[in-house]
């Protein structure tokens, strides 16, 4: 029997919904579609479930980087596509989008990116020590856009000097790629 396996990302992205979505992606492409919980296609103990297509529902404010780039390592390692399916996604959830295979986006969607943020306390050195991973994150953040849409190293630069929310409405995120399809 094949099946498309559909997860929702429609709160924060943190360290248990990430660890969740990850846990079925992982599942799926180990053949081990043995899903017992609400949230997943079905209830069954079936072993001839094999999985073709996973979505991603995605509507969410964002949320943790950590978590987040764990997700996008397993989307990115999944022999399953996984499809982004976006009704809002901002900072982290943008990020997460851009790790599916395939990206759509509903008509009166948006997406939101912005600079790496975060806030710090402490010691000094473990501050400064702090701002440097945050440094080499938002270098890997933006050499992902860059590979996977049509914006320039200048255009993220520019939301990065801003220090403002970018907005990207259906019609303008398929103009930049930062989706594939308006759906």
């Amino acid at each position: 029997m094949k099946k498309e396996l559909h997860l929702h990302l429609t709160d924060m992205v943190d360290y248990d919904n990430c660890r969740y979505l990850s846990e079925a992606i992982i599942k799926a492409n180990n053949d081990k579609a043995v899903f017992e919980d609400e949230y997943f296609f079905e209830k069954s103990k079936s072993s001839d479930i094999k999985i073709e297509k996973i979505f991603l529902h995605i509507c969410s404010g964002g949320g943790y980087c950590d978590p987040g780039m764990q997700l996008m390592n397993v989307i990115s390692a999944s022999k399953i596509p996984v499809t982004a399916v976006v009704s809002s996604a901002y900072s982290m959830a943008f990020m997460i989008t851009q790790a599916c295979q395939h990206r759509q986006m509903y008509k009166h969607a948006k997406m939101m990116h912005h600079d790496t943020a975060g806030g710090e306390f402490g010691k000094l050195e473990n501050m400064k020590e702090n701002l440097k991973v945050m440094e080499i994150d938002r270098k890997i953040m933006d050499e992902i856009v860059m590979n996977r849409t049509n914006l320039t190293a200048t255009e993220l630069k520019k939301i990065n000097k801003t220090k403002q929310d970018r907005y990207f409405f259906a019609d303008e995120a398929l103009e930049k790629g930062l989706v594939d399809e308006i759906i």
